[in-house]
């Protein structure tokens, strides 16, 4: 047992300074995470990105927030029409933007009689801080 003992001992130290790693860099991110309050206002910003990108939102959706331990996460699904240069445009809006977003989904389809458009259906993925109550798309889940 003691043999087994010394060989768990390396392995074990790596696994904790890994642990610690992960969990000073949680801390530091968490300080960037909006607020439940903020993690609102976002929805806003974003809208406001489109528009300044000369895109029109179609469809803005959030959907239902998933709580974890310390996190919220907030999909959101939109709809935006415009040409590939503003939408595009309106993606780089969204990456120098304050905020946690993971762009998870997005389809480009034509739009028929109106040559150069696009419409872009996205799912964004926004990250805050917890809070305990409802969510933007009205239920709480925890």
């Amino acid at each position: 047992h003691v043999l087994q003992s010394d060989r768990l001992t390396i392995p074990l130290r790596q696994s904790e300074e890994k642990l610690n790693v992960v969990e000073d860099f949680t801390r530091r991110e968490k300080d960037h995470l909006p607020n439940a309050h903020e993690l609102s206002k976002s929805l806003g910003l974003i809208s406001e990105q489109a528009k300044l990108a000369g895109a029109v939102v179609r469809r803005f959706d959030p959907q239902p927030t998933t709580s974890l331990e310390t996190l919220q996460i907030l999909p959101v699904e939109l709809s935006l029409e415009g040409s590939y240069l503003q939408v595009f445009e309106f993606v780089q809006r969204l990456e120098k933007l304050p905020l946690a977003i993971w762009v998870k989904r997005m389809h480009f389809g034509e739009i028929e009689g109106k040559p150069g458009s696009l419409t872009t259906e996205l799912t964004l993925t926004i990250f805050g801080e917890f809070a305990e109550q409802a969510d933007f798309a009205g239920s709480n889940v925890r």
